[in-house]
């Protein structure tokens, strides 16, 4: 046998081994969308390495599995620039694919619901204007480095929201079906990138709760599910989405944050710092939505009353639709030993301009 002869003959093994893993690989995705792995979900958990093997595994999905599912697949797949991953890569996704656990909140995804959930009436001027600015507060207060005027710009950005909620519970009141619609609990997923991601779930389980929603982490890699209503959500993600990148900056800036890596006490630090920041920032957010409320409360009594009892309603709801879903949840306990943590992230939350109840932090809830 020559050299070239047998060069093919290891590419044709090569090829050959290449195709079982993927028709192997592929076989198991029909497992996990069985098991409720949507798309993203996926992606997230091998990165988009996986996307070509999403794409070739249509075919399975729409056999296997029912046609919700199969809709969540056709809209979360896309199309790869290469066709062919490493041997390695195969392995490694294949080895894993058999450990993932169900995740029974599919069917209660919101992108499962849109048509549910479309509000036929636009927002108000006023309300549109309101979104604008809620936006640019929260764009703002990411671009300071002064952590007085992020926690202002945050606290105002709170305040103009819940104002804005108010008025959107009031409109509603008067049409029953945008009632029906805007009150009606869903899933949706947040995805969160290591390192920390345990801390930056007890950040957005934080303000989840403030907002009648309820947050729980089901993966190891940061798989998070928001059970709440829609509107609330939407808030939830974009409010965390600022306030994670604002702690990502503070917590690496703060005044001991360069004592801690000089000590060694890097890691005993960034937890104290997150656990504090969280608490922080869940008094500051109770603090707007009291005040909101109780300017709604002396300035139109029946309005106040009339208002409470939906948003307790949703909160309830979203606790059942949590604990009805994952009843099997467990209780995850946070600690803080480092002091200069602790002051670091209390002033990145800037202690001067919270107040009122503070949420349940010290346990939060995971799945895994």
């Amino acid at each position: 046998m020559t050299l070239s002869h047998f060069s093919d003959n290891v590419t044709d093994a090569q090829d050959s081994y290449r195709q079982i893993l993927e028709e192997s690989i592929i076989s198991h995705l029909g497992f996990c969308a069985l098991r409720g792995w949507t798309p993203a979900d996926l992606r997230h958990e091998f990165s988009a390495d996986i996307d070509p093997l999403l794409f070739h595994a249509l075919p399975e999905i729409a056999y296997s599995c029912s046609d919700e599912m199969y809709t969540l697949w056709v809209n979360g797949t896309r199309a790869a620039e290469t066709s062919h991953l490493p041997v390695m890569t195969l392995e490694k996704i294949l080895t894993e694919l058999p450990k993932l656990s169900t995740l029974p909140d599919w069917a209660m995804l919101a992108e499962l619901h849109a048509l549910d959930n479309q509000d036929t009436s636009p927002m108000t001027p006023a309300q549109a204007k309101a979104h604008h600015r809620i936006t640019a507060l929260l764009k703002k207060a990411e671009s300071t480095n002064f952590e007085e005027e992020a926690e202002a710009l945050i606290l105002k950005a709170e305040t103009l929201r819940q104002q804005y909620r108010i008025e959107s519970l009031l409109i509603n009141s008067y049409d029953q079906d945008v009632q029906a619609r805007s009150s009606t609990i869903r899933a949706s997923r947040v995805y969160l990138e290591a390192p920390w991601i345990r801390h930056q779930y007890k950040l957005l389980n934080a303000i989840a709760r403030v907002h009648s929603s309820e947050a729980l982490l089901i993966t190891k890699s940061g798989i998070c599910t928001l059970f709440g209503e829609q509107d609330d959500v939407a808030h939830i993600i974009d409010l965390f989405n600022s306030l994670n990148r604002q702690r990502a900056h503070f917590m690496k800036t703060s005044a001991g944050a360069r004592i801690a890596q000089l000590n060694g006490e890097t890691s005993s630090y960034r937890r104290s710092f997150m656990i504090s920041y969280a608490s922080q920032i869940s008094r500051l957010l109770i603090s707007a939505k009291e005040d909101a409320f109780n300017e709604l409360a002396g300035q139109a009594p029946l309005a106040h009353s009339a208002i409470v009892p939906v948003l307790e309603n949703r909160s309830v709801r979203s606790k059942e639709a949590l604990k009805e879903t994952f009843p099997n949840m467990r209780t995850m306990t946070f600690k803080s030993t480092n002091r200069r943590g602790i002051i670091d992230g209390f002033n990145a939350a800037n202690e001067s301009h919270l107040g009122g109840e503070s949420a349940s932090l010290e346990d939060s809830t995971f799945m895994f």
